[in-house]
């Protein structure tokens, strides 16, 4: 998923947009809504997620986009395993694989 930070702009101030070079009408929480439904329905299922900025983003990450993002991902039953790459791990890039709690 590519991920936008925040905006001044932005509607919805308690959400991360969804883009792949146009912004799309999906949010990290309608994802995640979607994703946890699937590994409740599917519970010997796991997913790896790949969330990554959107490049011409990469540059306007803060703090607040940053707790907003994992307040939405940690909001949801389901089991979480992180893993940010050594050389990606000062970035909004990581790689989680979700389980059935």
């Amino acid at each position: 998923l590519r991920l936008n930070p925040i905006s001044k702009d932005q509607i919805d101030q308690n959400n991360i947009m969804i883009s792949h070079t146009m912004m799309s009408d999906y949010t990290l929480l309608r994802v995640m809504n979607e994703l946890s439904i699937f590994l409740q329905e599917n519970p010997n299922e796991f997913i790896f997620l790949f969330l990554n900025t959107e490049c011409k983003q990469k540059n306007n990450w803060d703090e607040n986009s940053l707790k907003v993002m994992w307040e939405i991902i940690n909001r949801f039953n389901i089991g979480i395993k992180i893993y940010l790459p050594p050389i990606l791990s000062n970035s909004v890039t990581h790689f989680i694989i979700l389980i059935a709690n």
